[in-house]
């Protein structure tokens, strides 16, 4: 359940060095660890941009710790290169009025960069796989071993959390890559966002919206560069703002306010430029998103036990326990 970050960059590295061979386009990383450094100086992340730069579409879950409120991204979920991606609750029926973010689902903006994710949401609430006959997860949880039904043989294994929701989108990436194998990076985590069923809910726990593969694979944008858009706060009007996608993107069809759309964001009378700001009244008051105490207090931010932890990644397995004491 647990393992060195310089593990998962070796494997990464491996990833780099064998992908010609292997013909491989996407990278799921089903992990994360506590963001203790600026992205721009943290391994996971120079790995994981490095491997996008090289043309693999890295996929990210968001982490499980959103029942701690925002700013709980894990790494390398916080590189505003990749698809960062959090979970759906989706009573597993074809009707969405009524889906929900999960509780557990990491809040953005990131810590430190505050970069707004997740990108994306995806099906991440007790979603049946392959069971690992063997593992501590399997020893742990006999009760979430899945019968398939054939002479009683158990094959399967249920899990909740956001690796789950990275798996289903890395799936979907696959399924675009395989109908376009000229899509960059950028163009697929463009498209994903821009055709996501959009979720009326805060947009630091659902992103951009549901991943909509059907309408992912007819979106026929073409942008160089999607990363995701920094937040900042607007002191003098006391609202929270993005950067503008349509600038940073270089691309009117890719503007915040249709990636997002305004049932996700804002209602008239909280919009206030083609800027895209929210009230702190909708989101973000100062006690709660951007209090002294919950960005810069040493519990948080500096000590040693966080602080210096990066030579241990917390994998999602071990996150998942809460969503599995908690399925219905």
């Amino acid at each position: 359940g647990s393992g060195l970050t310089s593990d998962v960059i070796a494997g990464i590295d491996w990833v780099l060095a064998n992908m010609d061979t292997y013909n491989i386009r996407v990278l799921n990383l089903s992990l994360g660890h506590t963001i203790n450094e600026y992205a721009q100086v943290d391994p996971l992340v120079q790995a994981v941009e490095q491997a996008w730069q090289t043309g693999i579409v890295v996929v990210a879950s968001v982490g499980n710790h959103g029942r701690d409120g925002y700013f709980t991204v894990t790494s390398p979920g916080n590189s505003r290169r990749v698809i960062t991606v959090g979970s759906l609750t989706d009573y597993r029926n074809t009707d969405p009025a009524d889906d929900r973010v999960s509780s557990y689902s990491s809040r953005g903006p990131t810590a430190l960069d505050h970069y707004a994710k997740p990108d994306l949401l995806a099906p991440g609430n007790r979603i049946v796989s392959l069971r690992v006959p063997g593992s501590d997860l399997d020893g742990e949880f006999p009760e979430n071993q899945v019968s398939a039904g054939k002479r009683g043989k158990v094959e399967y294994f249920e899990l909740s959390g956001s690796s789950m929701s990275a798996a289903h989108v890395s799936g979907a990436v696959a399924v675009m890559l395989e109908n376009d194998p000229t899509l960059t990076p950028d163009i697929v985590k463009a498209r994903l966002m821009r055709s996501a069923y959009k979720f009326a809910d805060d947009p630091m726990a659902t992103g951009a919206g549901v991943v909509d593969i059907a309408a992912a694979l007819i979106d026929d944008g073409v942008i160089p560069y999607a990363p995701s858009p920094i937040v900042f706060r607007y002191d003098e009007l006391g609202l929270l703002g993005f950067e503008d996608t349509a600038v940073l993107w270089g691309s009117d069809e890719f503007a915040l306010s249709i990636l997002w759309s305004d049932s996700i964001l804002w209602s008239d009378s909280i919009l206030w430029s083609d800027s895209i700001l929210w009230s702190d009244g909708y989101l973000g008051a100062d006690s709660i998103l951007w209090s002294d105490s919950i960005l810069w207090s040493d519990s948080i931010l500096w000590s040693d036990s966080i602080l210096w932890s990066d030579s241990i990644l917390w994998s999602d397995s071990i996150l998942w326990s809460d969503a599995v004491l908690e399925s219905d």
